[in-house]
């Protein structure tokens, strides 16, 4: 058996909102999701990712209705084994089947039951804005409180701060970007002079600060993962 046969593939993220793009980059480029995702593909026999194909044909085909009832289940158990709510649940699908993931798969804004706040709700409150309805609450105060938040971000945006903030975050967009890349030619086993060429560093123009770069990047990378 080719021993690549079921090799891991990293799974396409195609999510605009950086926040929500390093929420899932960090956990399922984890090795903790790595080990055991591979270890469900093999036992179903997914050798290797769909990407954009049909695979709901492929585990009906395949697996049949009462097998793929067992292999949701699996994926939602590593999900839990993680700690991780239910708006996980379509991107370790996504990730575990190598298919694109796209902002659809993962919901971090919703109604919730404030009894028992998600963890991402508690990541950087001053980014999440939320409106607590009772029983006794009205529609115009609703309407009231979606007015003043409104007023609140409409400020933000004028300041000058605002647009600072967008070119910083543009550009650390770019460098996770990047160093997710980076990181997985390592992991296929690509030497840093390789990767700096596939960059276009010619080997003339290779030294030790690029060298350096690359190591610093994978490093600060791998340090971020679940």
């Amino acid at each position: 058996m080719n021993k690549n046969k079921y090799g891991f593939e990293p799974a396409k993220i195609k999510i605009k909102d950086f926040k929500k793009y390093t929420d899932i980059a960090f956990i399922i480029d984890s090795p903790i999701f790595i080990k055991e995702a591979k270890k469900i593909r093999k036992k179903y026999g997914i050798s290797k990712p769909f990407g954009l194909n049909n695979y709901q044909h492929w585990l009906i085909t395949n697996l049949g209705k009462k097998t793929i009832r067992v292999f949701y289940k699996k994926i939602k158990d590593l999900r839990m084994s993680m700690g991780l709510e239910t708006n996980y649940q379509d991107v370790f699908e996504k990730a575990v089947l190598g298919c694109e993931i796209t902002d659809v798969d993962y919901v971090a804004t919703q109604l919730i039951n404030f009894s028992k706040l998600p963890s991402f709700v508690t990541y950087k409150p001053y980014f999440i804005w939320a409106i607590l309805i009772t029983s006794q609450t009205k529609k115009k105060d609703v309407l009231e409180a979606f007015g003043k938040y409104k007023e609140a971000m409409r400020k933000v945006q004028a300041s000058p701060d605002t647009h600072y903030r967008a070119d910083e975050y543009n550009k650390i967009r770019k460098e996770v970007d990047r160093d997710r890349k980076w990181y997985w030619k390592v992991r296929k086993g690509m030497t840093y002079r390789q990767i700096a060429r596939q960059d276009g560093i010619s080997g003339d123009d290779f030294n030790r600060s690029v060298k350096d770069l690359i190591v610093k990047a994978v490093k600060a990378y791998r340090k971020n993962l679940f």
